[in-house]
């Protein structure tokens, strides 16, 4: 609720065959009870998600937890992931993460073997590592070159 995981409990649902049933949302001792509101948005996932991934999507939609979204994209002609410290991206595979908003973040760039890192764009510049911080939404850029071997003949 509001970017915080209330309540979770695993289990299963048939979506393979028609559902005439209501959804009920909430629980109260042993009984059910509808929801008296409305959802803007419902989304089903095959596995439980990470606070860290509820309140980044929380925030990505609008929503403030008092946290505040770093989003990294890549680009050249090179590849290489991005991490940052504290944890939440690690982009190869999450490229945005929500952080506390104040949070001082740091993020390093590992090319891959064939690339070299070419440096940073959009809340960073330079060739080091990138702090930010965040105390507002933010987006970088990593730009990771392809690495030219020149041969010579002898």
């Amino acid at each position: 609720m509001d970017g915080k995981l209330a309540w979770s409990q695993n289990g299963s649902v048939n979506f393979g065959v028609a559902n005439t049933q209501d959804i009920y949302i909430g629980k109260y001792s042993d009984s059910w009870f509808p929801l008296n509101g409305t959802l803007d948005e419902v989304r089903v996932f095959k596995r439980a998600l990470s606070a860290q991934e509820v309140q980044s999507l929380y925030a990505l939609g609008g929503g403030s937890t008092g946290s505040v979204v770093l989003s990294v994209s890549k680009s050249g002609t090179g590849t290489g992931t991005v991490t940052s410290a504290p944890a939440g991206i690690n982009c190869g595979s999450t490229c945005s993460a929500a952080f506390a908003s104040g949070t001082s973040v740091t993020l390093a760039a590992t090319p891959a073997a064939g690339s070299s890192f070419a440096g940073w764009g959009g809340a960073c510049s330079g060739t080091g590592t990138c702090t930010v911080s965040m105390t507002a939404a933010r987006s970088v850029m990593a730009t990771f070159a392809q690495s030219v071997t020149a041969r010579f003949a002898p």
